[in-house]
């Protein structure tokens, strides 16, 4: 792992998220209180015995995904490397989160059965949003340029290494086409959450449920940052790490000039990601749950445009894998 700071830092920044990601799927059911089965009220002895049963066995499942990444990460680290794990990682977290989000819907699902009898009831009315929403108004300045510098500065460091003979071609560009590629996929998922409503709004408490709409889509869309600032200082990493120069050691190079300044940039990325998960964690534990009477059911439309970008995009990280592999 020391032979890539920028793809070690990545990763163990990855699994530290989604460690975190994890912990507030394992304490979902119960984030707004013990008389709380995610969005429905229920009886206070609910968590002694049925509840106990159902918890048990939602929290089991959360930890499926992760039984099989390790596996494979083990099979890809002998057979591949490590920069074969991150990918693997990549894709079992993107698995996973589909995955877990399923999972949650499912025993939402099963709520309403143990309702408490002094309960709100379920309402039927829906509001909808008609506001209109730009990228744009979601765009920080000195991120977007930050980003843009890390990656010119990259680029212009890997076609140096390269012409001056350090490494072959697909050894000097393929991980940071990697990177550039996910970055294209993270700004998609951006565009996309900007223009999605996010789930349906009661009829009741409209204003508040509209806050917490819009305070979850800046969450998401600071998450999709934070992975995109990650990504570029991976790729100044591992561009930078081919600009060792002769006088310098494989190791003093990687640890004196990379890997500690990289290192303190990822701590302030954790720190900024931090104080953003802490504010809307407040903002969702404030509200308490208004269930709604129907239930919204999840299709995917084979001809729709989202569905053919996200299947092209799929479709281009697998050729680019291929290739890099072949």
């Amino acid at each position: 792992m020391t032979q890539y700071p920028g793809l070690s830092i990545l990763y163990m920044s990855m699994l530290l998220w989604r460690f975190l990601g994890l912990r507030a799927v394992w304490y979902t059911p119960m984030f707004h209180g013990s008389e709380w089965f995610f969005d429905t009220r229920v009886t206070v002895d609910f968590y002694s015995g049925m509840g106990r049963r159902l918890l048990r066995e939602y929290r089991t499942k959360l930890l499926l995904p992760y039984y099989f990444e390790a596996l494979a990460s083990v099979l890809v680290l002998y057979f591949l490397g490590f920069p074969y794990v991150l990918l693997t990682a990549a894709a079992s977290a993107l698995a996973g989160s589909v995955y877990h989000g399923i999972l949650a819907r499912r025993y939402a699902r099963m709520g309403p059965a143990f309702r408490a009898p002094d309960a709100e009831q379920p309402v039927s009315s829906v509001a909808v949003s008609l506001e209109t929403r730009r990228l744009a108004s979601y765009t920080m300045g000195p991120l977007e340029v930050a980003i843009v510098l890390s990656a010119l500065i990259a680029a212009g460091a890997l076609i140096y290494a390269y012409a001056a003979g350090s490494g072959p071609f697909r050894d000097v560009f393929f991980f940071p086409a990697v990177l550039l590629y996910v970055q294209a996929g993270l700004l998609l998922l951006k565009r996309g959450v900007v223009n999605s409503s996010l789930g349906r709004v009661p009829g009741t408490r409209t204003e508040q449920y509209l806050a917490w709409n819009e305070a979850t889509r800046k969450f998401v869309l600071i998450f999709c940052d934070w992975c995109r600032a990650l990504c570029a200082l991976a790729l100044l990493g591992v561009a930078l790490l081919w600009l060792q120069p002769a006088s310098w050691s494989r190791e003093a190079w990687s640890h004196t000039v990379l890997l500690w300044p990289l290192w303190t940039l990822s701590a302030g990325l954790w720190v900024w990601g931090w104080i953003a998960l802490k504010r809307y964690s407040a903002l969702a534990r404030a509200m308490k749950p208004v269930e709604l009477r129907t239930r919204a059911t999840a299709a995917i439309s084979l001809t729709g445009r989202r569905t053919q970008i996200c299947a092209a995009y799929f479709a281009g990280l697998a050729a680019l894998v291929i290739v890099g592999l072949n």
